[in-house]
């Protein structure tokens, strides 16, 4: 690693003294004629090409070229004189200083706080540190290359695409996680499963329950007629497709069949509420 800081460095040293010469060239080439002369003298240039155009008539081009050339000879008085032509000079040494500091800092800091005859862990190694560890300990990243690890080895348990989706969830991977939890709801085959797949596929359709969500909730429905996620989510269906009254009863049914104390039974009826307040939705 030493090594390659130090190629680094001298690659980068390199770097800059071949953009100080090429600089330097540039500046040589233009020294004989001071920057303001060099701006006068296209300007005469330009009034020739805008007569040659018909865009300007002779005596417009006459009157032009005069000050353009007062001011000419105004720039080679005051260079004649001794005024500064430029500074361009003074920024090749600051160019080639920097150019050299910037590895030379890197190489030290890292030289100082890095651990340079480390040897690299490779991934197989790091993964099976993971393994053996807590799985609640573990940040996402880890956990989710843990599960698909295990979900390889052994596919047909749900419980590992459970997790693997949960996880996926956690790094904000959506299309990810409704990939594991499709999975965990084929082989698991629980109410539970279903209803946590269309709340990922809701999430991923930006809120509104879609037709793969709708499904989902259905299945959900099919395993357990009394699930409360499933039928909250037919209700919001209903709503989105232009039935609010529909999806106002739906809710007050929902929260009248929760026990007096779940405070579930407040959310859905101040849900219903406000569907109550909505007028309809008119399809063509």
């Amino acid at each position: 690693m030493i090594l390659f800081w130090a190629v680094a460095a001298l690659l980068a040293a390199g770097a800059s003294v071949l953009i100080l010469l090429s600089a330097r060239r540039a500046k040589a080439a233009t020294d004989d004629v001071p920057a303001d002369q060099q701006v006068y003298a296209r300007q005469l240039d330009e009034i020739e090409d805008l007569h040659a155009r018909g865009l300007l008539v002779e005596e417009e081009r006459r009157a032009a070229r005069a000050e353009a050339g007062r001011r000419l000879l105004a720039a080679a008085e005051r260079t004649r004189d001794g005024a500064p032509a430029g500074a361009g000079g003074r920024t090749g040494p600051l160019l080639l200083v920097f150019g050299l500091a910037a590895p030379l800092g890197a190489l030290g800091l890292y030289a100082a706080t890095g651990s340079p005859g480390a040897a690299d862990q490779p991934f197989e190694q790091r993964l099976a540190a993971w393994r053996a560890s807590d799985p609640t300990t573990l940040p996402p990243e880890a956990l989710i290359a843990v599960a698909e690890r295990i979900a390889e080895e052994r596919p047909n348990e749900p419980e590992i695409w459970r997790l693997l989706g949960r996880a996926r969830l956690q790094v904000g991977d959506a299309f990810g996680a409704v990939q594991a939890l499709e999975r965990a709801a084929r082989i698991g085959d629980t109410a539970e499963d279903w209803e946590v797949l269309a709340s990922a596929l809701t999430d991923a359709n930006n809120g509104e329950v879609g037709p793969e969500a709708l499904r989902a909730y259905r299945e959900a429905l099919a395993r357990d007629p009394q699930s409360v996620p499933a039928r909250f989510g037919l209700a919001q269906a209903q709503a989105e497709g232009g039935d609010p009254a529909g999806a106002q009863a739906a809710l007050r049914a929902l929260a009248q069949s929760l026990p007096s104390d779940d405070g579930r039974r407040a959310v859905l009826l101040a849900e219903a509420e406000k569907l109550g307040a909505r007028p309809p939705v008119q399809r063509p």
